[in-house]
């Protein structure tokens, strides 16, 4: 786990020293143990390293032995071990035990097309000197960030925004972005909200080719293709034990690590299972932590405790005395652009807790999506498509138009997707239920859910690995019906059948909790969410913005309207704007 980022001068002038470190100060959390860098001429290339694999040789950038051939990582290959088996078998030598060397040899033996063998998370750098290209390469589903912008004659690219703000790229509020925001309570576009900044998106790379100064983004990866060759395989009859497997080696391939590692286990099904065979997979206890609340409608502390002693486990608790809204503008500078999702919150304090002891946790990140842990899934099973969008939307059309002067409607990411042929297809096959959950795959995943786990992780320097975003769990998940994954109605069912006789049985039959904070809908938080709006610096919003954030207000106060999500959305984008103002011209 590391962050990578760079520069590249298209013209071949002299990259400058400031920048480079400037780069580098602003993300060192990601990886405050080594500081590697490249400068080759006019490309920069640099690392901050935490050190998890191979921790005294494992420093980037890895180089072939000619040196040609460059490479950075800032994340984990979890099958690294069985990749360097099978090129040692083919005459490759190895001068380390590095994830990170391995991906230079397969990169070597051959080329770009190697990614297909990658099961990680994952943003890669690679510069082929000999070839005057470098690439950039962002993992199946987006699990790490990896962001670039042209400025003028010189290319920038970074694991965090504010890398390169710091450079002093101009910028100004993206509004198709903010747009993006008010519909879905986060930014859902390969554009941020920094103009002129973009995401390589999940499965995909940027080309840069240094000798024609052009860039174009390819797709290295495909779920809809991931998902039909998983459903020819599938045995209906041995569905149970197909999950059961292919889960449990997920686990095992996530805790491949040369310094200790630990879960977080809240009371639910998806933490439960996941620590439940991390001890099939060792003899040695290890660390579990979970956060408590006072408020016992929001608290979990109980359950994962009698859970713990039921699984044997050296489980930590720390309980959250101030108010969690407290710490939401620290949340919002390391999430970078605005996320109405307060569970950011507890997610940030967690890894703090965490980080106190371990650098690499385990999480139940994706289970919900690809395994039907929403009750929303539940109604979808005798529903319409368009209730798949009508869910997802915060801000209606017309209330967008009233907080952005001149606003023209354009056609929402999500419909976008449902209209591909691919996911037509896999709606005739699967139904409502699936496709709402294929949607939040490659849609809420990547651009909000998986965002948590890897800002507030990284806040810390502590690496949160996902075993049910294993791009085979997924795939497999996928590609099973909903009547038998919400089987007699009951969410996760196959999950909790898969697991029955390793978890213990309160969780077994308990319904879901949501990992949310404790907030008081009708008052206290309103009260903030509203004085925050209040305050903000928001130039961007049009002339009626105030007026129509006081009728929301006075509504929701009156009890005539629910409006707490729309004005902590409002909050949000105030404290974001607050936050990042200074970057924007």
């Amino acid at each position: 786990m590391c962050g990578i980022f760079g520069i590249i001068d298209k013209e071949g002038e002299e990259i400058s020293i400031e920048s480079m470190e400037k780069m580098h100060k602003a993300q060192l959390h990601r990886g405050p143990d080594h500081f590697g860098y490249l400068l080759d001429g006019n490309v920069f290339l640099g690392n901050n390293r935490l050190s998890i694999i191979d921790i005294n040789n494992g420093n980037q950038p890895f180089y072939s032995d000619d040196r040609n051939i460059a490479v950075l990582q800032n994340g984990e290959i979890y099958n690294y071990k069985e990749l360097q088996d099978q090129l040692i078998k083919e005459g490759v030598k190895f001068n380390t035990n590095s994830d990170t060397e391995v991906i230079l040899r397969c990169y070597e033996l051959y080329g770009i097309s190697m990614l297909e063998k990658l099961n990680g998370m994952f943003a890669i750098t690679i510069y082929d000197k000999s070839k005057s290209e470098l690439y950039l390469v962002r993992d199946r589903f987006g699990q790490k960030p990896i962001f670039y912008c042209i400025d003028g004659n010189s290319i920038y690219f970074s694991s965090e925004i504010k890398s390169i703000l710091e450079t002093g790229f101009s910028t100004s509020v993206n509004l198709d972005a903010v747009v993006s925001f008010l519909r879905y309570n986060f930014v859902a576009t390969k554009e941020t909200i920094f103009k002129g900044i973009f995401n390589v998106e999940p499965g995909c790379y940027l080309k840069i080719d240094l000798k024609k100064n052009h860039s174009k983004e390819f797709k290295w990866w495909d779920l809809y293709d991931e998902i039909s060759k998983r459903s020819s395989n599938i045995d209906e009859e041995n569905v149970i034990e197909q999950v059961r497997d292919t889960v449990f080696d997920a686990i095992r391939i996530r805790m491949r690590s040369d310094v200790e590692y630990s879960a977080f286990l809240s009371g639910g099904i998806d933490s439960s299972i996941i620590v439940s065979q991390m001890n099939k997979v060792t003899n040695e206890k290890f660390n579990t932590f979970t956060v408590g609340f006072k408020n016992s409608k929001f608290d979990e502390s109980e359950f994962a405790n009698e859970i713990a002693k039921t699984l044997n486990v050296n489980h930590r608790c720390e309980f959250i005395e101030n108010n969690v809204l407290d710490y939401w503008e620290r949340v919002i500078y390391y999430a970078e652009q605005p996320h109405g999702d307060v569970s950011f919150i507890p997610m940030f304090l967690l890894s703090k807790f965490a980080s106190e002891k371990d650098k690499v946790v385990l999480t139940g990140d994706g289970a919900d999506e690809i395994f039907g842990g929403y009750d929303k899934y539940l109604s979808y099973q005798e529903s319409t498509k368009s209730k798949i969008i009508e869910d997802s939307i915060l801000f209606q059309e017309k209330e967008i138009a009233s907080l952005i002067d001149n606003y023209k409607s354009r056609r929402d990411s999500i419909s976008n997707i449902m209209e591909s042929k691919s996911n037509k297809d896999y709606f005739e096959k699967y139904g409502v239920a699936n496709t709402s959950m294929l949607i939040d795959t490659v849609f809420l995943l990547p651009f909000n859910n998986l965002i948590k786990p890897d800002r507030m992780g990284m806040a810390h320097s502590v690496e949160l690995r996902s075993p049910f975003m294993d791009y085979r769990v997924v795939s497999l998940a996928l590609a099973v019906r909903s009547d038998v994954k919400l089987k007699n109605q009951i969410s996760k069912n196959l999950l909790r059948e898969a697991f029955k006789s390793d978890i213990p049985e309160l969780v077994y039959k308990r319904d879901k909790q949501k990992f949310i904070v404790p907030l008081n809908e009708h008052k206290d938080s309103v009260d903030f969410f509203y004085e925050k709006i209040l305050t903000s610096n928001i130039g961007f919003f049009g002339k009626n913005a105030e007026i129509f954030a006081k009728s929301l207000y006075i509504e929701h106060l009156s009890g005539s309207g629910n409006n707490y999500r729309k004005l902590r959305a409002l909050a949000a984008l105030s404290i974001w704007s607050n936050t990042f103002g200074k970057y924007i011209s």
